[in-house]
């Protein structure tokens, strides 16, 4: 968005309200006091009665409100996972070979439909396999990676196939390498 501002493509931009054009007080301040002024754009907030063809003396104020509920909220959300972990309730994607259990969903159970490949995958690395040989294996057999869906396999077979990676990265972040999907 910001180079079709720059490109002059729009001159107006809207918001629910300021807190939505930045998470941080200064950067949402220097687009609506100085960005879009200088490249001749009119910003409008409407939950927060803002106008930039209009002075509002309150605004430094209403970012600096914004910033404080932000990491507020920030905070109130990390005590109740940190809360909900300590007390024994997983809080993440399940891993590859588990689910979350049906009657309690901050439980995970085994997952009897990736078990194979969970065992294939650490068969393989206990017999010296590296990630990259064990991902391309993987891939070469049509195994998709959790959180996967079709469409998005077939573009990584189709990426394999013309000398790309695939989803080698997902699958070696499954079984301890860097990157990836959970």
């Amino acid at each position: 968005m910001l180079k079709q501002l720059e490109q002059g493509k729009a001159d107006l931009v809207i918001t629910k309200d300021l807190s939505r054009l930045g998470r941080d007080m200064r950067e949402a301040s220097y687009y609506a006091g100085q960005f879009f002024p200088e490249h001749g754009i009119q910003y409008i907030a409407i939950a927060d009665n803002f106008d930039t063809e209009h002075d509002n003396i309150m605004v430094p104020f209403l970012f600096a409100m914004n910033e404080v509920y932000l990491r507020d909220g920030s905070r109130k959300v990390k005590d109740v996972l940190r809360s909900k972990r300590e007390g024994g309730q997983y809080c993440a994607c399940p891993p590859c070979g588990y689910r979350k259990d049906r009657e309690n969903r901050h439980r995970l159970a085994p997952d009897k439909a990736t078990a194979p490949i969970v065992e294939r995958i650490f068969r393989r690395a206990a017999a010296g396999g590296s990630s990259r040989k064990i991902a391309l294996d993987l891939n070469a057999d049509g195994v998709i990676p959790p959180l996967v869906d079709e469409t998005l396999f077939r573009r990584a077979q189709e990426s394999l196939s013309q000398g790309g990676q695939g989803y080698n990265h997902m699958w070696k972040s499954i079984f301890g390498g860097a990157g990836g999907v959970c």
